[in-house]
């Protein structure tokens, strides 16, 4: 069930791979990611995309969300008489050119290494624990739905347990394909924080837990 609403959820969401001048592929990135990276100089008209749902290539500039309008995008990457796709247009003939720019450095783009099986490895406890808040910063809104499955009459309890370990088992791949990390280093450190977090958070409320117990027992003793 849970994958079934993730791919639902996903498919609204477009992503891209970025092809680098050292044969490689970079990302996934959303329109957010990109824009980013547009704006930080990493991201150009002619910079070559290719989709994550249909491996359709196309060029940075012909994408409206991106803001490229007007900024000029070389002929030899989107002919005026042709779409920006690649793959539905064989006239064509040749993909685009991948061009290199000051500042487009590859090591700045999230390496393609997460499909390839290279994310860590592990339970993720802070996307078992924390769930939907470490979905938001992990680009997986479909963490959201574990907040009204606890409202499910009898089942909601196992539905939230069983999405619960479904994130903790798939955390750390979600975490290194968010795109959020240059390397799978990156992508670790960040996930032992949030690992820690969530230690703290359990000692914390055992100790709270333990205080209320010994509260209950020394009020009980007073009253006899």
């Amino acid at each position: 069930m849970w994958k079934k609403l993730e791919g639902k959820v996903q498919s609204t969401m477009q992503t891209f791979y970025v092809l680098g001048t050292d044969g490689q592929k970079y990302g996934p990135a959303d329109l957010g990611i990109l824009l980013q990276w547009k704006q930080e100089e990493r991201l150009w008209p002619d910079t070559v995309l290719e989709s994550t749902t249909n491996g359709q290539k196309l060029v940075a500039g012909t994408l409206p969300a991106l803001g490229f309008a007007g900024s000029g995008v070389p002929a030899h990457a989107m002919p005026a008489s042709h779409p920006a796709s690649i793959a539905s247009n064989p006239a064509w003939g040749e993909e685009p050119t991948i061009p290199a720019h000051p500042g487009a450095l590859q090591s700045n783009y999230p390496r393609f290494e997460a499909i390839q099986g290279e994310a860590p490895r592990g339970f993720n406890f802070g996307a078992f624990f924390f769930g939907w808040l470490w979905g938001c910063f992990h680009k997986k809104p479909i963490l959201l739905l574990l907040i009204p499955a606890g409202f499910v009459p009898f089942a909601g309890p196992f539905l939230q347990l069983g999405g619960m370990i479904y994130a903790g088992i798939k955390g750390n791949r979600w975490a290194w394909e968010s795109g959020r990390f240059a390397t799978t280093e990156d992508c670790r450190a960040c996930q032992k924080k949030w690992t820690r977090w969530a230690i703290g958070f359990v000692v914390l409320g055992l100790i709270f837990a333990a205080l209320a117990v010994f509260g209950l027992l020394a009020g009980g003793g007073t009253k006899s």
